[in-house]
């Protein structure tokens, strides 16, 4: 897995604040308040612009549960065996948790898709973000060993600066 991005859904996540304008940030009406689980971003798999679900304690390098957001509605998420990787959720989270974050994506989905949307589209609204690319590109400038990682042919043309 390349870089590792964990994130709450919380007003003062430097992520929300990196992807969501002030506007939207105000619209959220529903807030993460469990601590059981983060969201993530991470390289490797990237198609379907995937949102993982890391359970607190979690230290996995593969099979992270996910939910993907491109072409996708919330009510295809609507309990925990939509997610892939379900039995990790289960397993680590208490009934609560699994309650709120299924509640979160049910009436948060729009918003937090947004997120996901420009995270992997490189598109965010702070401007001293480094974009998605970078970070990418950070990782395999820095990582001399054999990877077979599959991107998009768009971010390819954003890390070579093509157009």
């Amino acid at each position: 897995m390349a870089w590792q991005e964990n994130w709450l859904w919380d007003s003062n996540d430097e992520m929300v604040r990196d992807f969501l304008t002030g506007g939207e940030i105000a619209s959220v009406k529903k807030w993460q308040t469990s601590g059981e689980f983060t969201f993530e971003f991470h390289g490797g798999h990237t198609t379907g612009d995937p949102v993982y679900v890391r359970p607190t304690g979690n230290t996995d390098n593969s099979n992270i549960p996910k939910f993907d957001t491109a072409e996708k509605f919330a009510h295809q998420y609507g309990t925990m065996f939509d997610f892939a990787n379900d039995g990790k959720l289960r397993a680590a989270m208490s009934g609560p948790a699994q309650d709120e974050l299924l509640g979160l994506l049910r009436d948060e989905w729009d918003t937090i898709k947004l997120v996901a949307t420009r995270y992997w589209n490189d598109e965010p609204v702070n401007d001293a973000r480094k974009s998605t690319s970078e970070l990418w590109a950070e990782e395999e400038t820095s990582d001399t060993g054999q990877h077979n990682t599959v991107i998009s042919k768009d971010l390819l043309h954003k890390i070579l600066g093509a157009q």
